[in-house]
């Protein structure tokens, strides 16, 4: 049903068009019938299983006969991933000495290993800024992510304050926690000279608790921390560290 409603001769004519018109060199992850530079392999890759892609591929083959068929400027063959690694292959390529510069990046798994609550599951800290803060602030209700908005705070000053206030409050919760064998990996690394650099999202500090004696430095905590007040809100810059 779809093709007949935007298989018209009009649409068609005007897809031809577009191809005699087209300029005579094109990028090399060009994609014609989406008129769009894809720049590399694997952004090719992915546009070119999307449906909309393949709605609009099919009405380019027919607008410009059998013999155009071939749909896109690139290479026809596709990169293959990488194969992906498993658990046992990891510690034994570091058991054995193969990964020797080593970037960790960690998310809310490794806190709520930790015992943390996390902010997006049933009963996580966005349930309480729902019940805290949108009964005045109904926007909070479907997106409570904008209290932790820099732009929004700026909206709505009064809130201000109050995020700053539950944000501290938040800090007693996090003050018993202690690392898991994933925070322990790090400096089991730094160690042997094999760590690179730690990047968490999480606020609650344990990449840097002072039982795991990790250099600072190598640690960038993406989104700040509780313990000195240096959260990274939404619409806030990056710590310059990120890119050191």
């Amino acid at each position: 049903i779809f093709f007949r409603a935007k298989s018209s001769p009009l649409f068609l004519q005007r897809m031809a068009s577009e191809k005699d018109h087209a300029a005579p060199s094109l990028p090399r992850w060009w994609c014609a019938p989406c008129a769009k530079d894809l720049q590399s392999a694997a952004a090719f890759a992915e546009h070119c299983d999307g449906r909309r892609h393949l709605r609009l591929a099919a009405l380019y083959s027919i607008a410009n006969g059998p013999a155009d068929a071939p749909v896109c400027h690139a290479p026809k063959s596709r990169p293959q991933p990488r194969p992906v690694m498993t658990e046992i292959e990891l510690f034994e390529g570091l058991a054995d000495g193969r990964f020797t510069s080593v970037v960790i990046c960690t998310g809310a798994g490794v806190s709520t290993a930790a015992g943390a609550r996390d902010f997006r599951s049933q009963g996580g800290f966005y349930d309480e800024v729902r019940s805290r803060f949108a009964l005045q602030h109904p926007e909070l209700h479907g997106a409570p992510e904008l209290l932790l908005n820099r732009q929004f705070q700026a909206q709505h000053p009064e809130l201000h304050d109050a995020a700053k206030q539950w944000l501290r409050e938040r800090k007693s919760g996090f003050a018993d926690l202690q690392p898991t064998a994933t925070h322990r990996l790090g400096p089991w690394l730094a160690q042997r000279g094999w760590l690179r650099r730690i990047y968490t999202q999480n606020v609650d500090g344990l990449d840097l608790h002072p039982s795991l004696g990790v250099d600072p430095e190598k640690v960038v905590e993406c989104h700040g921390a509780l313990r000195d007040a240096s959260e990274v809100l939404y619409g806030d810059a990056l710590p310059a560290r990120f890119f050191a």
